[in-house]
C-alpha cells in the first residue's frame, strides 16, 4: 500500500478558502449560464419596451374605425392584404398591429399590479407573524392555510 506524500496530506487537511463572492454573485452567474432564463428575460424586457413605446410605434389609433377601410383584411403574408395594415384589420376595420401593441400595455398592468399587491400582503403578514410570534403566528398561518385551501397556487410542472 502506497503512502501519500506529506504535502498531499497537508493539502487535504486544510479547509478551502472561503469564496470572496457572495450568494448574489453566484445566483447572477447561474442565471447568466441558463440560456432559457436569459431568453425569457430578454423577451420580457422586449415586451416591456414595446408596451412603453406603443404610442410611438403604433401605425394607427387602435380604436379608430376608418370609414374607407375594408374589414377583416388578411395580414401581409396572405394574398389580398392591404399594405397600410401589416397584420390586417378586424371585423370593425381597426388595425390589428396597433391593437396588439396597445394590448401589451394592458397585459403588463394586469400582470404587475396583482403581483405587487400579493407581495405586499405576504410581506406584511410575514413581518407581523415574525414580530408577534406565538399564538398570533399560529392564527396568521391558519388564515394563510385557509386561503391556500380556497385558492391554491398553480401547480409546478416539475
Amino acid at each position: 500500500m502506497a503512502v501519500a506524500p506529506m504535502e498531499q496530506i497537508e493539502a487535504l487537511a486544510e479547509p478551502a478558502a472561503p469564496s470572496r463572492r457572495g450568494l448574489w454573485w453566484d445566483a447572477w452567474h447561474r442565471l447568466r449560464e441558463n440560456r432559457a432564463a436569459v431568453a425569457g428575460a430578454v423577451y420580457i424586457l422586449l415586451m416591456l419596451v414595446v408596451a412603453a413605446v406603443a404610442p410611438l410605434i403604433a401605425p394607427h389609433d387602435p380604436n379608430f374605425i376608418a370609414p374607407n377601410a375594408r374589414s377583416n383584411t388578411p395580414p401581409f403574408w396572405m394574398a389580398g392584404h392591404d399594405p397600410a395594415y401589416l397584420l390586417g384589420t378586424d371585423s370593425l376595420a381597426r388595425d390589428e398591429l396597433s391593437r396588439l401593441l396597445y394590448g401589451a400595455r394592458v397585459s403588463t398592468v394586469v400582470g404587475f399590479i396583482p403581483t405587487a399587491i400579493v407581495t405586499l400582503i405576504g410581506t406584511l403578514l410575514g413581518l407581523l407573524s415574525g414580530w408577534l410570534g406565538g399564538r398570533w403566528d399560529n392564527v396568521i398561518m391558519r388564515g394563510v392555510d385557509v386561503a391556500y385551501a380556497l385558492c391554491p397556487p398553480p401547480s409546478s410542472p416539475w
